[in-house]
């Protein structure tokens, strides 16, 4: 945790997150990334804020509004089948498997 002197040197924002439960029932956080795009208007370049939900797809779409980002993602899914054959859906698929090597990050002890 960095350390405050002040109150004024507090951030008064927080990032957002969606809190995701998959077909599988486990439960995910992804980060929703805010970023500028620039638009040109004649001959001007206007900065414009775009949202991009960080699930591990970097073509992943984006949005101009936190509201199309929820309307997005509450209607379209994706279907995956699982071993026995049935349909469940997914709203955001898992690209990669996440695999953790504990042994890489962990101290070494004699």
């Amino acid at each position: 945790m960095p350390n405050s002197n002040s109150l004024s040197s507090i951030t008064s924002h927080l990032p957002l997150f969606i809190a995701y439960r998959s077909g599988r029932g486990r439960i995910h956080h992804y980060a929703i990334n805010e970023s500028k795009v620039y638009e040109r208007k004649g001959a001007e370049l206007t900065p414009v804020t775009s949202y991009q939900v960080d699930y591990g797809d970097p073509s992943a779409p984006r949005f101009f509004t936190i509201e199309s980002l929820i309307h997005y993602y509450t209607v379209y899914v994706h279907l995956r089948r699982t071993k026995h054959g049935e349909c469940v859906a997914d709203i955001f698929p898992r690209l990669r498997p996440f695999k953790r090597n504990y042994h890489k990050h962990s101290a070494h002890v004699n």
